[in-house]
């Protein structure tokens, strides 16, 4: 059993779209997780989110009135802490990203036909990117993958899209 994780960034009001994640088995998402929230729970931070570390907002607040210097030199110990984490236990990486401006162009009516937003285009996308890499490095094509996306964005283009083309069944 593989499982595909999935987070997005932006929406239809932003320039950019962006789905990406990584896939491992159930085994190495489960130690991922236990060392991913031991290292957030040394510097009391429930959760990561760069956009907040990049600006010391929200979980990152309490570091804002650090010196430069010691904020960055602790900033960058997290950050490379936590890309280790996930080094040692993803498999791969997959992302997409869709300019909402060239969706412009397109009719709306063919639009929502065939479910077409920038969202779901990005999650078929890495949905392919998957399902390509499991024939590449010549796993069994019956393996079971389970394609787990963020809640939150709106799911009902991406799964209209994804059941129309007989791809892996989202989860939420």
């Amino acid at each position: 059993m593989l499982t595909a994780a999935f987070d997005a960034s932006g929406d239809d009001g932003t320039p950019i779209v962006a789905v990406a994640g990584f896939i491992s088995s159930v085994k190495d998402w489960e130690d991922f997780s236990k060392l991913w929230t031991a290292r957030l729970a040394r510097e009391n931070i429930r959760y990561f989110r760069a956009v907040e570390a990049a600006h010391f907002n929200k979980e990152f607040k309490p570091w804002r009135d650090w010196p430069k210097e010691d904020k960055e030199t602790w900033r960058q110990a997290l950050f490379t802490d936590l890309m280790e984490i996930v080094q040692r236990h993803v498999y791969r990486y997959f992302g997409c990203s869709i300019a909402n401006s060239s969706l412009g162009a397109m009719n709306e009516e063919f639009k929502k036909e065939f479910f077409l937003t920038a969202y779901s285009i990005a999650g078929r996308t890495c949905e392919k990117r998957v399902r390509h890499w499991i024939i590449d490095e010549g796993k069994n094509s019956n393996v079971n993958v389970e394609l787990v996306f963020e809640m939150g964005d709106d799911q009902t283009e991406l799964c209209e899209r994804l059941s129309q083309d007989h791809c892996f069944r989202p989860i939420f």
